[in-house]
C-alpha cells in the first residue's frame, strides 16, 4: 500500500492501487491504444501555456516564463490532444472521473 498525503492539509490516505488497476482493466476507447495514452493527453491538456511548472489556471507566476517557441509547441500539442480527447468522448470511450476526487477535502479561502 502506498501512503498519499496532502501536504497543505496534512490529511492522508492509503492506496493499494486496486481502483487504478480496475480502471485500467475496464478502459475502453476507439481513439486511444491504451489508458497510458489517454492519461498522456490529459497531462498535455493540464499544462500551463505561459509558465513552466505552473498550474494551468495560473496567469501570474514566479516560475520561469516559456519562450515563444515553447508556448507554440504546447498550444499545438493541446489542440491535437483536445481533438483526440473529444473524439474519444463522442465515441463513448471511458472517462476518468476526477471532479469528485477532491470533494472530500475541506476548501479553504486564500489569505493574502
Amino acid at each position: 500500500m502506498k501512503r498519499i498525503e496532502a501536504i497543505i492539509t496534512d490529511e492522508w490516505m492509503f492506496d493499494d492501487g486496486q481502483e487504478t488497476q480496475e480502471c485500467i482493466a475496464s478502459f475502453q476507447s476507439v481513439v486511444y491504444a491504451s489508458y497510458q495514452d489517454y492519461m498522456a493527453d490529459l497531462l498535455v491538456l493540464s499544462q500551463n501555456d505561459d509558465f513552466k511548472f505552473a498550474l494551468p489556471h495560473e496567469t501570474d507566476s514566479h516560475f520561469p516564463r516559456r519562450t515563444a517557441e515553447e508556448r507554440q509547441d504546447i498550444i499545438i500539442k493541446k489542440v491535437h490532444a483536445r481533438r483526440r480527447y473529444q473524439e474519444h468522448i463522442e465515441n463513448g470511450g471511458s472517462e476518468e472521473e476526477t471532479s469528485s476526487a477532491l470533494s472530500d477535502f475541506p476548501l479553504k479561502k486564500a489569505h493574502h
